[in-house]
């Protein structure tokens, strides 16, 4: 995967944000940008591109220097994240995503998730995308700061992801558990009662309006730490 430092000063918080597939550090840099317009003071470091699950022992030894880390996962970054061999965090939060991302009752429907990934293309990109904003106003907001990544990378990102998923290589490695999961209640990708499922015996919040991609609701740190 593939690791950017927002900000790296020393402070006493530390934010790990695990994006979703197919996009790279544009989204994260936004949500950093205006987390500190309203006041958030903390480090932060994102990840992306999960071709390989494993973060680099150097970024691992610097996360563990942090009095405070707060995880935020979204999407598949849900699933990735607790294979990250990242240091415990204190607080863990996922949104609109399942420790079960290929799955019938947990997670996305695996003819659904397979099926994205074989006709997945430049022109279909942009129908998934619309999915996942669900309206005008939200896919304007994702537009202005969606990914550069071509579709046939981030198509290769989402058969890797399959792989490890099918052949059983990415067991759990965290000894750590989500303390929240932040549902919206118009997710097309991970629908609302695969997430309630999977969460069960989870604190869960849920957002009515929120489709997928849920920055436009939730727009900052604070707000989806709250």
């Amino acid at each position: 995967m593939k690791e950017v430092w927002l900000r790296k000063t020393g402070a006493e918080e530390l934010v790990l944000f695990f994006s979703g597939w197919g996009m790279d550090s544009a989204p994260a840099a936004a949500l950093f940008a205006r987390s500190v317009e309203q006041g958030f003071r903390g480090d932060m470091v994102a990840f992306h591109d999960y071709r390989s699950l494993q973060c680099s022992a150097e970024l691992c030894r610097a996360v563990e220097y942090y009095p405070r880390r707060t995880l935020l996962a979204w999407s598949l970054g849900v699933w990735v994240a607790e294979r990250s061999a990242v240091p415990s965090p204190h607080v863990a939060v996922a949104v609109n995503g399942t420790p079960c991302p290929r799955h019938a009752v947990l997670g996305i429907e695996p003819a659904v998730f397979d099926a994205t990934l074989e006709s997945y293309s430049e022109e279909n990109k942009v129908r998934f995308n619309r999915r996942m904003c669900g309206s005008r106003e939200v896919l304007r907001h994702f537009t202005a700061i969606s990914p550069t990544r071509e579709a046939a990378d981030q198509q290769e990102e989402l058969r890797r992801i399959r792989e490890a998923l099918l052949g059983g290589q990415a067991e759990k490695s965290s000894g750590w558990s989500y303390s929240k999961a932040i549902i919206g209640l118009n997710d097309a990708i991970f629908l609302p009662q695969s997430q309630r499922s999977a969460w069960e015996g989870t604190e869960q919040r849920f957002i009515a309006e929120m489709p997928h991609w849920p920055f436009f609701h939730q727009s900052t740190i604070m707000e989806l730490t709250a």
